[in-house]
């Protein structure tokens, strides 16, 4: 596969984890929204509480391909920056290996925990009895999104040097 492959790929990725997180957000608004107006008309909106709280995890794991995509994760660079650069290329190295490896793990087990929920028809506690799965499908699908997010970051950074996507050329090609 090619870098630009990779780079679309890796653009493609970030799209769907922007444009999932941003349902999440409105999802979660709306049910705020519905519960405050609900509140101001003298009506109990039931579970409007506990949904917001799950579209707020989806927020949180789906949009962490995106946040990773575009470098706005917090990022600790004061001692990267002074380092040489026959430093700092493997210590970057090792870093993406050790993340890449952490996400994925956290993704397998996460939709092992899933798939667990998901047959043995377990359901979430609370006034809401919503399958314990579909939440939890929304952490490993997140996680499984960053951990290929963070992939693809480790081989272009083996491969160039940067661990950044090349945009600039994908602007003008939005799916």
């Amino acid at each position: 596969m090619r870098l630009e492959q990779l780079d679309r790929a890796g653009h493609i990725l970030s799209r769907m984890s922007l444009l999932a997180g941003a349902f999440a957000i409105w999802a979660m608004v709306a049910f705020i929204l519905v519960q405050i107006v609900g509140r101001a008309a003298g009506l109990s909106i039931t579970g409007a509480d506990e949904l917001a709280t799950y579209a707020m995890v989806g927020l949180i794991f789906l949009g962490l391909a995106h946040t990773q995509a575009t470098g706005a994760h917090i990022r600790v660079e004061l001692l990267t920056r002074v380092l040489p650069d026959a430093i700092r290329k493997p210590l970057s190295v090792a870093v993406y290996l050790t993340a890449t490896v952490f996400a994925a793990g956290f993704a397998w087990q996460t939709s092992a925990l899933a798939a667990a929920s998901w047959s043995s028809g377990a359901m979430t506690t609370g006034l809401l009895a919503i399958q314990l799965g579909l939440v939890q499908s929304l952490i490993w699908v997140g996680a499984a999104m960053y951990a290929a997010q963070l992939l693809i970051a480790l081989i272009r950074l083996l491969a160039t040097g940067s661990a950044e996507i090349e945009t600039h050329a994908l602007v003008e090609q939005e799916f």
